[in-house]
């Protein structure tokens, strides 16, 4: 898993092109979902913790948590101009079957296993 999750984010990088919002399985027309200054540090946090070297799922972790869902998590990551290509899902639940059973047991976590 985490393989596939490093793997998801190393393929995401901002290409300066904008996904459609029919390419975004998380986050559809109309949605307006407002990130928790938590969500967003955690987000960025992690994001820095990978690119010093921390393992995707000990990075990422921290902000799945922090975040109340995964449309928040999703939300912060195109913040942050991080582009997933619609695999927001699977990246989240390749993160959380590598972490512990309460984690796996959060919302957000819950949520990307059931849209993975």
């Amino acid at each position: 898993m985490v393989l596939v999750a490093g793997a998801l984010l190393a393929g995401c990088g901002g290409d300066g092109e904008e996904p459609s919002a029919e390419d975004d399985p998380v986050l559809r027309p109309g949605d307006v979902v407002t990130v928790s200054k938590a969500c967003r540090d955690a987000f960025d946090a992690g994001h820095a913790r990978e690119t010093a070297g921390d393992p995707t799922v000990q990075a990422f972790l921290p902000s799945v948590k922090a975040c109340a869902s995964l449309a928040e998590w999703s939300s912060a990551a195109r913040e942050a101009g991080t582009r997933l290509n619609g695999q927001e899902p699977r990246f989240v639940n390749g993160v959380c079957a590598a972490a512990d059973q309460v984690s796996q047991a959060s919302p957000t976590c819950v949520q990307a296993k059931a849209e993975a």
